[in-house]
C-alpha cells in the first residue's frame, strides 16, 4: 500500500510577496529616567536615555549637563550598553535641578537620533 502525502506543485515564491520590517525607519528615545527610580534623583544617581533601537558603539555621543539656571553645559560621559545611554554626572548638589542633553546617537542601521534633553532634581539628602 502506497500513500502520497505530499504532491508535488510548482510555485514560485518572490520576495516582493512579504513585508518585512528589520527594526523601522526611526531611531529615537523611547523614555528617560533616573536608575534609582525615584521621583528625584540621588545624588549618585545614574540617568538613562532609552532608545527604540541598539545603538551603535561607533555613535559619536556628546552628553553635557548644566544646573537650572546655569548659562554653560559642562561635559559628561556616556555610557552605550545595547539599546540604553547611561549617564553618571559627575558631582551633583543636593535638592538641585539638572539638564542633560544627549547627541550623536546611532543606530545599527546607520540612523542618527535627534538631540534629547532630561530635566530632574536631586534628592534634598
Amino acid at each position: 500500500m502506497i500513500f502520497s502525502l505530499l504532491q508535488a506543485q510548482t510555485q514560485k515564491l518572490y520576495l516582493s510577496d512579504f513585508r518585512y520590517d528589520i527594526a523601522g525607519d526611526t531611531f529615537d528615545v523611547t523614555n528617560k529616567y533616573a536608575k534609582s527610580g525615584f521621583e528625584t534623583a540621588n545624588l549618585d544617581d545614574t540617568i538613562v536615555f532609552g532608545y527604540s533601537q541598539i545603538i551603535s558603539e561607533d555613535s559619536g555621543i556628546t552628553c553635557e549637563i548644566r544646573e537650572k539656571g546655569a548659562a554653560e553645559y559642562t561635559p559628561c560621559t556616556a555610557e552605550i550598553k545595547l539599546d540604553k545611554i547611561e549617564i553618571k554626572p559627575e558631582i551633583m548638589k543636593p535638592d538641585t535641578e539638572y539638564e542633560i542633553r544627549v547627541n550623536g546617537a546611532k543606530s545599527i542601521f546607520e540612523i542618527y537620533a535627534p538631540e534629547e534633553s532630561y530635566s530632574f532634581k536631586t534628592a534634598d539628602f
